[in-house]
């Protein structure tokens, strides 16, 4: 429940990798968006980022596990964005919801908003 930054980018690594064997191994020399990226800010996120998997918040879980992604995919050259997943801009969750707004998650997804190229 408590992972390094360097745990959170090695996951995403692996997920990564695994993208990257699919799309040789298809052939597929095309540009990738996820359709939906998201966790919520409870204890345990990074390993069911679907659902609030304890009543304990964490908004520092919330926050590296949204950097670690930003962090290995902006480095691969078939990535081309996402949608972040239930980013409303008013607030329809418990503080334990997906949304970053008013969270740490917020200032980590507008620090790579302005490095975006």
């Amino acid at each position: 429940n408590d992972p390094s930054k360097e745990e959170l980018v090695a996951g995403w690594e692996k997920r990564a990798g695994e993208i990257e064997s699919f799309l040789k191994k298809k052939n597929v020399n095309k540009p990738v968006i996820f359709t939906e990226v998201g966790y919520t800010s409870a204890d345990g996120t990074n390993r069911k980022p679907w659902e609030a998997p304890s009543q304990v918040e964490d908004q520092k879980e919330q926050a590296e596990c949204l950097d670690a992604a930003m962090t290995v995919l902006t480095r691969k050259s078939w990535f081309r964005g996402l949608y972040w997943w239930n980013a409303f801009p008013q607030e329809t969750d418990s503080p334990l919801g997906f949304t970053v707004k008013g969270k740490l998650a917020e200032g980590v997804l507008a620090k790579w908003y302005k490095t975006a190229k």
